[in-house]
């Protein structure tokens, strides 16, 4: 290997660049959620609001005891955090549970709606097949309009807790 004798040259001035500069970065901005789904949003917090206020109690406690919402309502609702009915509590709803899914317009359609406390709701959540069964969740492969895969119309959730208290 030859060693050299001297260093490089280093020069002082800069190589010479070719005549296209770069541009700089673009920075593209992805929304989270497009317009329409933010309108949806929107458009389901106010619902969701209007739809605790009607139902303050736990919808999905209620049709677990087969009760009638009605006849629980009309003793009327305390301040406190739960209201004992014939030795059952019932606790106050916090959350909305949707009964068909929360996917395109479903999110903002209040017959799926079902007022429900946290506990409930995660039971309910954790235990699909189960619930499925006893109509908290509706079949899969439900349209829209609430029929099911199997031609049977889903009833809404006025109707199940009618029918569920019976």
């Amino acid at each position: 290997m030859l060693k050299r004798k001297q260093g490089l040259k280093r020069g002082t001035k800069s190589m010479k660049r070719s005549g296209f500069s770069k541009k700089p970065a673009q920075r593209s901005f992805i929304p989270k959620m497009s317009l329409r789904r933010h309108r949806q949003e929107q458009q389901y917090s106010n619902m969701r609001r209007k739809y605790l206020i009607q139902h303050p109690l736990c919808q999905l406690t209620i049709a677990y005891h087969r009760l009638d919402e009605a006849s629980v309502v009309e003793m009327g609702v305390p301040a406190s955090g739960f209201m004992e009915f014939n030795g059952i509590f019932i606790p106050f709803a916090t959350e909305i549970h949707h009964r068909n899914k929360r996917s395109g317009a479903r999110l903002v359609d209040r017959r799926w709606f079902a007022s429900a406390c946290r506990k409930r709701h995660t039971w309910v959540e954790g235990n699909k097949d189960i619930e499925r069964r006893e109509g908290y969740l509706l079949p899969f492969g439900t349209n829209f309009d609430g029929l099911a895969p199997s031609g049977e119309q889903c009833l809404a959730t006025d109707e199940w807790l009618a029918e569920r208290a019976r």
